[in-house]
């Protein structure tokens, strides 16, 4: 019985001195490791790359593609994010996100018009922690002609 006791007396001391090294209960306190529960997101996603790139060309069949260096909250994006102007106006297309690339996309619904200039407009969105994108941000490029025609029949 004795041991018994004896053992028990020495893993609650190990336990305790386990504890004490740790930082104790997990409430953040400033000892041992930090609580990162408690770390809150204040940096607002940073635009890393943009396609096409502004003042350049881009081919007739361009998707207009943002990359961030964090992941965009899915709930700050809509059909309006990404707004392509062209000669004729609006254009139509789809704005999607791929949240592992952290790229925003547009592809317009049909091919744009070659030698035109067309200016992209990105409305405000958020990170997770709602840090919102720096200010609504554009820029304009170019279209090029870069298809080739298709093969004339023999006769």
């Amino acid at each position: 019985m004795y041991m018994v006791e004896s053992l028990r007396t020495l893993v609650v001391v190990a336990l305790l001195a386990l504890l004490v090294a740790c930082g104790g209960g997990g409430e953040g306190d400033g000892a041992g490791s930090p609580d990162v529960s408690s770390v809150r997101d204040v940096t607002a996603p940073q635009l890393v790359s943009q396609r096409p790139a502004a003042d350049g060309s881009a081919p007739i069949d361009v998707i207009v593609a943002l990359t961030f260096d964090e992941e965009i909250d899915p709930a700050s994006i809509s059909e309006e994010t990404i707004r392509l102007d062209g000669p004729g106006g609006p254009v139509t297309g789809t704005v999607s996100y791929t949240p592992g690339l952290k790229q925003l996309s547009f592809m317009p619904d049909s091919h744009l018009l070659a030698f035109s200039s067309y200016r992209v407009a990105r409305a405000e969105i958020a990170d997770r922690s709602g840090n919102a994108v720096e200010a609504p941000h554009g820029w304009s490029f170019t279209t090029i002609f870069d298809q080739l025609p298709p093969e004339l029949p023999e006769f």
